[in-house]
């Protein structure tokens, strides 16, 4: 077992139950993002322009707030795995080692499993790469199998709490063993 392996195994525990950005806290703030979104939507069809102008700031500020939350959940669980967030494109090839290839030519790999992707990382070695998805447990399973990757499901998605699943993909043990 190699040693990313090894970390992972005794920090996943720990990030499930003492991560200090909460799924409580993030889907609170998704809400009160929705919540702003439908009033100001709902102003739309307003003749008076004042009243969806007025909505602009708390829309704004519940955005912010949503976005703040996730950004420290994300940023929680990769320490948790001593990994760093990426906002760089990976595709499932890149994460076993494999060339590194335009974001053209990842785009749409498996697109209904590969959806706001993140990608994690060692250094300049990828480690994982997570989809918050709207696919089955059941597809993000077959496709880490045909992609000969280990597939984690994630207690919440910060992308969409509730509404998304979060699959966390890693190199599958034949790969890392080459």
């Amino acid at each position: 077992m190699n040693t990313t392996t090894q970390l992972r195994n005794q920090c996943s525990a720990s990030y499930l139950t003492s991560s200090i950005t909460t799924r409580a806290q993030v889907e609170r703030t998704y809400e009160e993002m929705e919540r702003a979104s439908r009033a100001m939507n709902a102003a739309r069809g307003s003749s008076v322009s004042r009243s969806r102008y007025r909505l602009h700031k708390p829309h704004d500020a519940a955005v912010s707030t949503y976005k703040t939350a996730a950004d420290a959940a994300r940023k929680e669980f990769a320490e948790s795995r001593g990994w760093k967030w990426s906002n760089r494109w990976l595709s499932p090839g890149e994460l076993k080692g494999e060339k590194l290839r335009p974001r053209h030519m990842i785009m749409n790999i498996d697109a209904p499993i590969l959806d706001h992707l993140e990608s994690f990382w060692v250094g300049r070695i990828p480690a994982a790469l997570l989809s918050h998805t709207y696919s089955p447990w059941e597809d993000c399973e077959a496709f880490a199998a045909r992609h000969n990757l280990d597939v984690e499901r994630l207690p919440y998605s910060w992308y969409y709490p509730d509404g998304c699943t979060a699959a966390l993909f890693t190199p599958g043990t034949a790969s890392r063993s080459q």
